[in-house]
């Protein structure tokens, strides 16, 4: 079966195209990446691996900005690694892999919000339009009927 669109429907595909058009390049510049360590990350690190008190400083070779560098950079420089102790080798780890798994987590996020941010609106628009080509039917009267009160012939 050949179903065609009416200019209504068409109109509703080139606007959801460029809705989607949109919605794409906003989810492309607010990507999440590599190089962003949020809040979360970091609070969830310095609670696992400091001491309750103390969260200036994680590691007593490095201060905070330094591991976050390190992280960012998902590398360590052979001058810090020597001088990192096994347990500071395996809080970056630590910290890498919490990284990793987050930002897994927050690119699912974004894909699913930004599948919404356009879903919602054009599941909205289009039935907004099916709804009033609906009731335009209902007011037309169809062509094979005779007027009430209407001798027929």
């Amino acid at each position: 079966m050949h179903h065609r669109l009416n200019g209504w429907q068409r109109i509703w595909v080139v606007i959801s195209a460029c809705h989607a058009a949109l919605v794409g390049g906003l989810l492309v510049l607010d990507w999440p990446t590599k190089g962003e360590i949020d809040a979360n990350d970091w609070d969830a690190f310095t609670a696992q691996y400091s001491d309750p008190p103390a969260t200036a400083k994680v590691t007593s070779v490095l201060t905070n900005e330094q591991l976050k560098e390190i992280v960012v950079g998902n590398f360590v420089t052979p001058e810090v690694e020597k001088k990192l102790t096994a347990e500071e080798a395996e809080r970056v780890q630590a910290l890498h892999d919490l990284r990793r798994r987050n930002l897994s987590q927050q690119r699912r996020r974004a894909v699913v919000v930004a599948m919404v941010v356009w879903g919602l609106p054009m599941a909205t628009l289009y039935f907004a339009g099916w709804a009033v080509a609906w009731v335009r039917r209902g007011f037309r009267e169809p062509p094979n009927r005779t007027p009430v009160g209407a001798a027929p012939g």
